[in-house]
């Protein structure tokens, strides 16, 4: 059986107290006059300085807690910024988005778009809802069109792209009635 140096350690830590213990009951060890030779430190110092490290400690604390609350507040103020400005941007992009959509002839507005550079135009039209973007680019040369949606964020482009399909849909039906 194999032990580990821990356990050899432990063994012999163990080893050594009971061998103490029994030099003590045997009267060979007497560990009075063994207490009486160390030296002896005076506990009021001790007392006193474990006192002022706590006064430090307790400083320090009452700095760090108030550095904390700083900084709770400065988070509060900065997600305050960041929900108004969230509310600004989607406040002006519906306002966009109603006025876009109160122009009946988006084959007038794709023209502005078209005229546009095809990463600009993606840009404008990314903020914009699906279906208003959907039906500018519907009123569109298909091959300009195409250059924006090739240029817009992928998943913005699927949702778009959808709403061409559902326009197109949507006018051929109203071409056969």
């Amino acid at each position: 059986m194999k032990l580990s140096g821990r356990a050899i350690i432990l063994i012999l830590i163990i080893l050594s107290i009971g061998v103490t213990a029994a030099a003590v009951a045997a009267g060979w060890i007497d560990l009075k006059k063994m207490a009486d030779m160390l030296p002896i430190s005076n506990d009021n110092e001790v007392i006193s300085e474990l006192e002022e490290q706590n006064k430090e400690l307790k400083k320090r604390l009452a700095e760090l807690e108030e550095m904390l609350q700083k900084e709770k507040e400065q988070r509060l103020k900065l997600e305050q910024v960041i929900t108004t400005s969230l509310e600004r941007e989607k406040e002006s992009t519906e306002s966009v988005d109603r006025k876009v959509n109160d122009i009946k002839d988006y084959k007038k507005v794709g023209e502005y778009y078209a005229g546009m550079e095809p990463l600009t135009a993606a840009g404008i039209l990314e903020r914009m809802t699906p279906e208003v973007a959907g039906e500018i680019l519907t009123g569109m040369d298909k091959e300009d069109a195409g250059e924006i949606l090739a240029v817009m964020e992928p998943e913005r482009a699927v949702q778009v792209t959808e709403m061409i399909a559902i326009c197109e849909a949507l006018n051929k039906d109203k071409k056969i009635r």
